[in-house]
C-alpha cells in the first residue's frame, strides 16, 4: 500500500477517494500477520451471467438431442417444418430446434447408450 515515491496531496486524496468508492461497493475484512484488520474491496464479476447462458444452451442442446433420439430424424424434421410454417414465434422456435451437427452427434451417442 505504501509507495517509496512521494505523492502530492492531491494524488493521495484521489487515491483515498478511489479506494473509498471501491470499498463502498462491498468489502472483505482480513486480519494481517500483525493482527491489524484490513478491509479490501470485494471483487465483482463481469455483471453478465455467462454461466447461466451456457447452462441454458447446454440443456437446450441436450433436450433437442433427446427429442431427436426419441422420435427419430424423419418425424423430428417434420415437426420442425410444421413449426416453420407457423407464427413468428413458432418460426423462431423452428430455427432454434433445427437439427444441427452437434445435436445429431449427441443423438447418436444417446442412441448408442440406450442399445
Amino acid at each position: 500500500m505504501f509507495t517509496t515515491t512521494p505523492q502530492t496531496f492531491d494524488q493521495r486524496r484521489i487515491s483515498i477517494q478511489k479506494r473509498a468508492r471501491k470499498l463502498s461497493r462491498g468489502s472483505v475484512a482480513t486480519i494481517g500477520a500483525d493482527g491489524l484488520i484490513i478491509a479490501r474491496p470485494r471483487r465483482h464479476g463481469s455483471g453478465f451471467p455467462w454461466g447461466t447462458v451456457v447452462a441454458v444452451a447446454g440443456v437446450l442442446l441436450l433436450a433437442k438431442a433427446v427429442m431427436l433420439t426419441h422420435v427419430g430424424p424423419t418425424a423430428y424434421d417434420e415437426s420442425v417444418a410444421m413449426l416453420a410454417g407457423g407464427t413468428v414465434v413458432e418460426q423462431a422456435g423452428a430455427w432454434v430446434m433445427q437439427a444441427d451437427a452437434l445435436t445429431v452427434w449427441l443423438s447418436e451417442q444417446i442412441a448408442s447408450l440406450l442399445r
